[in-house]
């Protein structure tokens, strides 16, 4: 079964609900949103209550990082709502105002919540996500109409011409009326010298006695009957015409409030759904202020069978004890299988009615969505909640205190089934107690044979022994100091209360004698339960202070352990910083001696490293075309020895190229080809029978002379676009080696716009390499920044 949580009037009235579901309304921001929650229902839907304390929890986290989402101060919204409802209707300005206020706070729940993306909170954001808001539109309003409900000039251009023309014409009336205030003739009939306005008109204050009057409509008088504002009949004409704009003025305010109105009712549905997002919102956020206010949990709906709550306190109870600067007392209980029903016994003011009230508030809180005030919360969802609390004795229906409570009882009798929680307090009390003990006990019986979980309290000896006996029923006792007879307001599970109503009256000043008498009379079986219950009591608190020693002990590990563990965390925090440092350090170090590096090299770019370099790549070129198959291109023979001379035509065999010795030294040769010079071995030098130079290729772009079967020509342009940085880098430092070897002494290195990142690695790269003389970006017919322009060096 789901929906509501079946609760009576007067459990509902026993359990102070409406009062908490007031104090939830205070803490609204909007007047809708309070309404709703002082409406606020219980439900037996444990989708709806795990999907309410979820989202609760989730406004919590959020107002955490955020602070409050929804601000105070927005207007009712309802009755701009209803007059979108009819058709040609036209709510004034401040209404209309007040709605573009409710979509701006949409919208900007929106944005927030886009910038707490850390926040996981996916039930707001499922709530926030379907709204749709017509942003220009409501923007327009709160630019075009003040807090007052005014619209400012920006409304319309007509409103503002109209305004701009009436202001013209009230400022030549004024300054014709002001000039017949300064006019010598009629100083006698004017009172004072200052122009005002009656009806909408400006006129003058004249004298009622005066020798004679200026001609015009007088429109008012003074209450003392000495001065008349007269309109001068030279300044009807100027009046009409700023009547007439002024009221062209207020049609054309109607006309733009009602381009609004009919704006927003075509977009009603949507604005509709923003507003009920906001309420829906507010609601949750009066709930998630209500749990930091108290410290409150949102527990999710626990096994069926199994009742726990650890330090729960009841939040009127603490409120009024935080008034007084006191703290109250959190209760822990546990029902489990197979209890089905819990029995509180101690002493008057011992704090049984509270737990009881304490214990059934928790429940509705939890079945409410609405957090609880305790540190963890186990509870089942129950379908109905009966409570008879109190005295409910009523002269009206000629009740006395046993009969109203013998009625509630029966009545929930007929309701109970194994879904339903009662609280009873204090059953069979009000008649002969023997015979109360005895109804008691019927009745607790009748309760737990029907399934129902049933919490009571009791001052019976008997109850109290068969709720010790008893395999469905847990005993507990609500902890009082025998010492010095006050409540301690903490419950202690297995154990059975003492009433303690003897040492009690003693204490409150009742003879001795009239004490002792009393025990004299008790009765001995009563006596001896008593007796016992005093000696178990004294067992149990035996067993409780060895228990909160261990729990002492316990605190007091798990402080040492959290100090150790912050020691350790502050240690490596320490190390941490200051392995940063160094490594910091040593950084800035190896930049400097990079950069310094970097520095020489640039400036210095030795011949003999460019012939080195030159070198190796003239190397990598020749071992791969000596791994290729050899083509059918003959060698030429070796030279002979005089033949090897500067100036002398060779051809470089492991090149494929010809060119002209320049130097020889020893068993290695200088030879020329094209712009750059090499050094290479003179057994790898052949003679040629030409001294014609190798043509250049079409299109001016020089290419290395190898056999067009072993080597692809090497052009004056590399596309890196698309390449990763070091990849780019590579294939760039490679053709450059081909480009100095092939004689080029411009290249250009297309690399793209991109992010920007190719293109940085690409002229850092430039600025450091030894090949590179100086590098500039393309002009806009050269590609612009996408292009890199490089230019050699030209070795001698």
């Amino acid at each position: 079964m789901s929906g509501l949580l079946d609760l009576d009037a007067g459990s509902r009235q026993a359990l102070e609900y409406d009062a908490i579901l007031e104090e939830l309304a205070d803490l609204a921001a909007t007047p809708e949103g309070a309404e709703r929650l002082r409406a606020w229902t219980a439900r037996a839907d444990r989708a709806w209550i795990a999907a309410e304390h979820q989202m609760v929890d989730e406004m919590v986290r959020l107002r955490s990082r955020l602070g409050t989402a929804l601000p105070q101060g927005l207007p009712d919204s309802r009755s701009v709502l209803r007059a979108l409802r009819v058709e040609g209707l036209v709510p004034d300005g401040r209404s209309l105002r007040g709605l573009a206020q409710w979509l701006q706070a949409a919208a900007g729940l929106r944005a927030e919540l886009g910038q707490a993306k850390a926040v996981s909170c996916p039930g707001l954001r499922g709530l926030v996500r379907e709204v749709e808001l017509p942003e220009p539109l409501w923007r327009e309003i709160l630019g075009a109409i003040g807090p007052e409900g005014e619209l400012s000039d920006e409304a319309s251009p007509a409103l503002a011409r109209l305004r701009r023309a009436r202001r013209h014409a009230i400022e030549r009336l004024r300054e014709r009326l002001e000039g017949l205030l300064r006019d010598r003739e009629l100083a006698a009939c004017v009172q004072d010298e200052f122009v005002t306005e009656r009806q909408g008109r400006f006129v003058i204050p004249c004298r009622a006695d005066g020798p004679r009057r200026i001609p015009g409509i007088v429109h008012a008088r003074s209450s003392s009957g000495a001065t008349l504002f007269v309109e001068p009949l030279e300044v009807v004409e100027a009046n009409n015409e700023i009547v007439e704009l002024a009221e062209q003025e207020r049609a054309e305010v109607q006309a733009v409030l009602r381009r609004w109105s009919d704006a927003l009712r075509a977009v009603r549905p949507a604005v509709e759904r923003a507003v009920e997002m906001l309420v829906r919102w507010d609601t949750v956020q009066a709930r998630a202020r209500f749990a930091e206010r108290y410290g409150a949990i949102c527990p999710q709906p626990g096994p069926e069978d199994v009742w726990e709550l650890q330090q729960v306190r009841h939040p009127r109870l603490e409120a009024h004890r935080r008034e007084r600067g006191t703290r109250a007392v959190p209760l822990s209980v546990a029902i489990e299988p197979p209890r089905r029903a819990l029995v509180l016994s101690g002493p008057n003011a011992g704090g049984k009615t509270v737990a009881l009230k304490t214990i059934g508030l928790a429940v509705l809180l939890f079945q409410s969505g609405i957090p609880v005030p305790a540190r963890a919360v186990r509870l089942p969802v129950v379908e109905r909640l009966r409570a008879d609390i109190g005295d409910h004795q009523s002269i009206d229906a000629d009740l006395s205190t046993f009969s109203a409570h013998v009625a509630a009882v029966a009545r929930f009798l007929r309701e109970a089934g194994p879904r339903t929680l009662v609280l009873l307090d204090e059953p069979g009390s009000g008649t002969e107690p023997a015979e109360g003990a005895a109804l008691a006990q019927a009745v607790l019986e009748s309760f737990v044979a029907s399934g129902a979980t049933t919490i009571a309290t009791t001052h019976q000896a008997r109850i109290k022994q068969w709720a010790l006996a008893h395999p469905q029923v847990l005993s507990a006792a609500m902890d009082f100091d025998v010492e010095r007879l006050e409540p301690t307001y903490t419950l202690v599970p297995g154990a059975a209360g003492i009433s303690a109503g003897l040492e009690i009256a003693a204490r409150l000043g009742l003879p001795e004698v009239h004490v002792a008498r009393a025990r004299a009379l008790l009765d001995p079986g009563a006596q001896a339960v008593e007796s016992e219950l005093r000696e178990l009591r004294r067992r149990l608190e035996a067993v409780e202070h060895e228990r909160r020693q261990l729990e002492q002990a316990r605190r007091t590990l798990e402080a040492r352990a959290r100090a150790l563990a912050e020691r350790a965390a502050r240690e490596r925090e320490v190390w941490r910083q200051e392995a940063e440092r160094k490594l910091q350090a040593a950084l800035a170090e190896a930049r400097e001696l990079l950069q310094r590096e970097r520095a020489q090299l640039a400036a210095l770019v030795p011949r003999d490293l460019l012939e080195r370099r030159v070198f190796r790549a003239t190397e990598r070129i020749a071992a791969k075309l000596r791994a290729q198959p050899a083509g059918p291109e003959p060698e030429g023979p070796s030279p002979a020895p005089s033949a090897l001379h500067p100036g002398a035509r060779v051809r470089v065999r492991s090149l494929g190229r010809e060119g002209e010795i320049v130097e020889l030294a020893g068993l290695r040769a200088r030879v020329r080809l094209g712009q750059a010079v090499f050094s290479v071995a003179v057994e790898d030098l052949c003679a040629v029978e030409s001294t014609a130079r190798t043509p250049p290729t079409p299109g001016g772009k020089a290419r290395v002379g190898v056999r067009a079967a072993e080597r692809p020509p090497v052009g004056g342009e590399l596309v890196l676009v698309g390449q990763r940085v070091a990849e780019a880098l590579e294939a760039l430092d490679r053709f450059l080696d081909r480009a100095v070897v092939a004689g080029l002494a411009e290249v250009r290195v297309v690399h793209g716009h991109g992010s920007g990142r190719l293109r940085e690695g690409v002229r850092r790269f430039l600025a450091a390499h030894a090949l590179v003389a100086s590098q500039r970006p393309g002009d806009a017919a050269e590609g612009g920044e996408a292009v890199t322009i490089v230019s050699l060096h030209q070795p001698e």
